[in-house]
């Protein structure tokens, strides 16, 4: 039970119902988070007490959902449900009204787990309940404290305030195998440090679409393709010799399509422009990139689902203007940005590559991928001093690096017209791979950055600074703490 109250907490959960396939809700009941002072003041919490926890009933299942929990997929967001029968982990397409059965992802994939589309446990938890003979007033309600102890877990404990006599019974869900009804009032530590507290509660006439048969069987078709996956990607067994390796390798460009770079767009003075086009713009990547069965082969012809998706944030766009949520002026920004993203995305030309690898460079992979999988660490190698400073290749000068730009200092778009007139040619090479290093470091993610051998560039640029610097005229020195001094 104390991982159902901390799912709540972290924003991850949501539910719904069993075998039919559209589910109404009459009830919603709000809940604020709460956490005490000392807590407040330890962690940035701010952006989680602005949020609220819904929980919609229904005659058959129960809901939750919390406020602004979006996923990075478009207008779906996290949620849990709860039926009769089963407890699930779900995503709610808050467009269609239709919820899905939410798939690990690659990342949290591991092979020494058993995924099932539901928690199995769930209903068989053997947690004790205890009366704590002590009652609160609440917001109106009164209600009777217990305390959820694990039996596994004895120094877990979570505190229950919940009104028995209340018609609306939403324990019956959260606490499946206790012989209690009633209203939740309040669930929280046992030391009072956080809690959730019931606000209001609301008519709902919400209604959402599941088919749970079909959910479970496409959860556990992704499950099987997402371990095949993940072992051709990660199970290496031995390291052929060199003369074996040799193989043909299909890639594409797909990751430097302008769909993935839309935050670069997000440059409103107005930050509900900024918001509502990061929550829009996803839902546009997700259709127009969709690869279901892995296959590297995209679901949609990219014309017609470019196409769709344009039309379609036009029209919501539209209907948010018609409704009053955004101003005339916020609709024109919003439709100006989209214009330049899909007019990007249009001139975009997806291509793919075939190679050969050769013998030497698949068997330097194999060997890397071996160390990788195995966690043996290589011994660190001290050659840094033999960088060589000439002909000096950044990665800030590379045609895709420009969109990272804006995350590194002003001085890195423009930085050879910085560099100072130093009288020493081996000054200006020494401060020019110094400067443009730091400025790589600024746009590691980008994915053009060399870690180890641009840390090693910039080690050798202050140890050749280091060891030439008496040499130097004064004038340069001057110039050269005057640069330092300009950077920002």
């Amino acid at each position: 039970m104390k991982k159902l109250f901390y799912s709540i907490l972290t924003l991850c959960s949501l539910t719904l119902l069993a075998q039919e396939k559209t589910h109404s809700f009459d009830q919603r009941l709000v809940y604020d988070y709460n956490v005490s002072e000392e807590l407040s003041a330890m962690y940035p919490i701010d952006n989680i007490l602005e949020n609220k926890l819904s929980i919609y009933i229904g005659k058959e299942s129960l809901l939750g959902h919390s406020d602004n929990d979006f996923l990075f997929e478009g207008f779906n967001s996290s949620a849990f449900l709860i039926t009769k029968e089963h407890y699930f982990d779900v995503k709610l397409n808050s467009l269609e009204n239709q919820i899905s059965i939410k798939t690990p992802t690659l990342y949290d994939y591991s092979d020494s787990k058993e995924y099932l589309p539901y928690n199995a446990d769930y209903f068989t938890l053997k947690n004790k309940l205890v009366n704590l003979n002590r009652t609160e007033k609440i917001n109106g309600y009164t209600c009777n404290n217990y305390q959820l102890v694990d039996p596994n877990a004895e120094n877990e404990k979570t505190i229950y305030c919940i009104d028995e006599k209340n018609a609306i019974n939403n324990a019956s869900y959260l606490l499946p195998q206790q012989p209690i009804k009633g209203l939740i009032v309040k669930v929280g530590d046992s030391d009072n440090s956080s809690s959730l507290v019931l606000n209001r509660i609301e008519k709902s006439n919400l209604k959402v679409y599941f088919d749970e048969n079909k959910s479970i069987k496409t959860y556990e078709d992704n499950i099987v393709k997402l371990k095949e996956l993940y072992k051709s990607l990660y199970e290496i067994d031995t390291i052929s010799q060199p003369e074996d390796l040799s193989y043909l390798n299909n890639s594409d460009n797909r990751y430097e399509d302008p769909l993935y770079e839309y935050y670069m767009l997000s440059t409103s003075d107005n930050d509900k422009v900024n918001t509502l086009f990061n929550s829009m713009a996803p839902l546009a990547l997700t259709v127009i990139t969709l690869d279901t069965d892995f296959d590297n082969n995209f679901d949609f012809d990219r014309a017609k689902a470019i196409k769709a998706t344009e039309a379609s944030t036009k029209k919501t766009i539209q209907l948010y203007k018609k409704n009053g949520l955004i101003t005339t002026d916020e609709a024109k920004e919003l439709n100006n940005n989209f214009k330049q993203y899909f007019d990007k995305a249009k001139n975009f030309k997806f291509e793919k590559h075939q190679e050969v690898i050769q013998n030497e460079e698949v068997a330097l992979d194999s060997v890397d991928a071996a160390v990788y999988a195995t966690d043996v660490a290589l011994d660190y190698q001290s050659a840094y001093k033999n960088t060589s400073l000439k002909d000096v290749k950044l990665a800030i000068d590379e045609e895709g690096a420009k969109y990272y730009l804006d995350i590194a200092p002003s001085h890195c778009k423009d930085l050879k017209s910085r560099i100072p007139d130093f009288s020493s040619n081996d000054l200006k090479e020494i401060i020019y791979n110094y400067t443009g290093q730091i400025c790589d470091l600024y746009i590691y993610q980008s994915g053009y950055v060399d870690l180890s051998s641009t840390v090693d560039a910039v080690r050798k640029s202050v140890w050749e600074l280091n060891t030439k610097y008496d040499s130097f005229k004064k004038e340069d020195k001057e110039k050269l703490k005057k640069f330092f001094d300009s950077l920002d």
